[in-house]
């Protein structure tokens, strides 16, 4: 929380109405859906595995493709971007496509994807991090 903040200050957007939530992420989705609330952009970094307090399991490879399906209801009309970092050895970025091109189907605009990498100091190796997919609306005008 902190970093996106120092973040957000960075970038000189510390006047803008950014809302910062720690809650699990299936949670706060289904019940932003029951409120009726909609959002221009929607950025996700789930875990590859997680356990929650009370038990509850993630795995990204059977929960995440629910949760994106679940946050293309959250898209409102001038919906402008939707970005997902996954890290897992067991994904690619095309997988991040696909997931992507799914949930966002009849929305237009486009799908980007790809890899970020660290370049390893000495050599010059990139490091493989996490891959990411971003879907972004067809810029109006």
């Amino acid at each position: 929380m902190a970093w996106g903040r120092r973040n957000q200050e960075a970038s000189g957007l510390t006047a803008e109405p950014i809302r910062w939530i720690i809650e699990d992420a299936p949670t706060f989705v289904k019940r932003e859906i029951k409120r009726g609330n909609q959002y221009e952009a929607v950025l996700m970094d789930p875990p590859a595995f997680g356990r929650g307090p009370t038990g509850e399991f993630w795995k990204v490879e059977q929960d995440l493709a629910p949760l994106l399906r679940s946050c293309r209801e959250l898209l409102s009309p001038q919906a402008q971007f939707m970005i997902l970092t996954v890290y897992t050895i067991d994904a690619s970025s095309i997988l991040c496509h696909n997931l992507l091109e799914e949930c966002t189907s009849g929305l237009g605009g486009k799908i980007d994807i790809g890899e970020l990498a660290l370049k390893q100091e000495g050599n010059g190796r990139l490091l493989p991090l996490s891959l990411w997919g971003r879907w972004q609306a067809n810029p109006k005008g």
